[in-house]
């Protein structure tokens, strides 16, 4: 449902996109194409995101507690934080065209290093390890070290097409062209182990950008959503060293489509000097999500033989593939010439 909702997005756009193309006298009547100098411009943005993961994303271990005659299973996930992210964008308005061409970069670095005893704990048991249990860890104070790491890299380049209404309140800009992007999950933990997965993928994206002016004070309303089908391979991998054994998992490439969705909401101001350049101050709220895209393997360590006997063998019992989210507040500061 989830891809489908994403195709009827795109063909909207791509619908939208082809009116655009045909003779202005297409266009209702009440919509013009602006009329301006060109030029280029550079943005900056900052923004405060948070990720997200389903399933066993943000899992740490399952910890079972004792009360009287009754044990309780409860897992401890790692919450990660808010952390500052940044972006860059620069493009080219074409003169007297309304057209333009722009790249965008964003990059997402977050780790959150989750440090816990096991003081009180009946027995410690791996979630993503589901045969290995610990009884009485409390006794030898185990200590959980791990980090969960996330990584995103987010390239696009596209072009887009602009129109006013007459009297210039509100605007709007289709937009569509490529996106690149790398994703890693990394969860190295202290046993020594890690559970790891990463996805590369390159497709086409389809975009709108709203804005709306408020009584022609230089104060905007702004939106935009985008949607973009990524084609790439998702590599999953785990390790962990037991009882004096390297024991590594690993799970042949896949090819996936990945969707990805994006979309923010906030206001702008913006300023023009007199050489009719402007600088622009935009603050708002995003939220992505990118479907799909990471693939976390849970394997037994000790599988037994023909006559029954308990042997160091890695073997892959499941993978969870999971989607990956990130959403926060923003402020980008854009540098218009001409």
């Amino acid at each position: 449902m989830k891809i489908k909702k994403l195709w009827v997005m795109g063909l909207g756009l791509v619908a939208s996109a082809s009116i655009l193309a045909g003779a202005p006298t297409q266009l209702p009547v009440d919509v013009v194409a602006p009329a301006d100098n060109g030029g280029f411009f550079v943005g900056v943005t900052g923004m405060y995101a948070k990720p997200s993961e389903t399933g066993l994303g943000d899992a740490n271990n399952s910890w079972q507690y004792a009360s009287v005659d009754t044990i309780t299973s409860l897992n401890k996930p790692i919450k990660s934080s808010q952390q500052w992210e940044v972006g860059f964008d620069v493009g080219y308005n074409f003169p007297n065209s309304s057209n333009s061409l722009e790249f965008s970069y964003f990059q997402l670095r977050n780790s959150k290093h989750f440090l816990k005893g096991t003081e009180g704990v009946y027995s410690l048991g791996s979630i993503f390890f589901p045969d290995i249990t610990l009884v009485d860890p409390s006794s030898i104070n185990y200590v959980a070290n791990s980090h969960l790491k996330y990584k995103l890299n987010q390239y696009d380049l596209f072009l887009g097409h602009q129109m006013n209404d007459v009297i210039g309140n509100f605007s709007l800009k289709p937009t569509f062209g490529l996106r690149f992007a790398e994703l890693t999950h990394d969860f190295p933990f202290a046993v020594p182990g890690y559970v790891d997965s990463k996805f590369n993928g390159v497709g086409p994206t389809f975009g709108l950008d709203g804005n709306f002016a408020l009584w022609h004070s230089g104060f905007n309303i702004v939106g935009h959503v985008d949607g973009a089908l990524l084609d790439g391979n998702v590599e999953s991998k785990s390790f962990i060293f037991l009882s004096g054994t390297n024991l590594y998992y690993k799970s042949p490439d896949r090819n996936r489509i990945v969707p990805t969705l994006t979309a923010r909401l906030g206001a702008d101001y913006e300023y023009v000097f007199a050489n009719q350049s402007s600088l622009t101050l935009e603050v708002g709220y995003e939220a992505a999500e990118y479907f799909n895209g990471i693939d976390l393997i849970r394997g037994d360590t000790n599988a037994s033989d023909s006559l029954g006997t308990a042997v160091h063998t890695p073997r892959i019992t499941s993978i969870d593939t999971n989607d990956f989210a990130y959403q926060g507040p923003y402020a980008t500061l854009t540098y218009s010439l001409g």
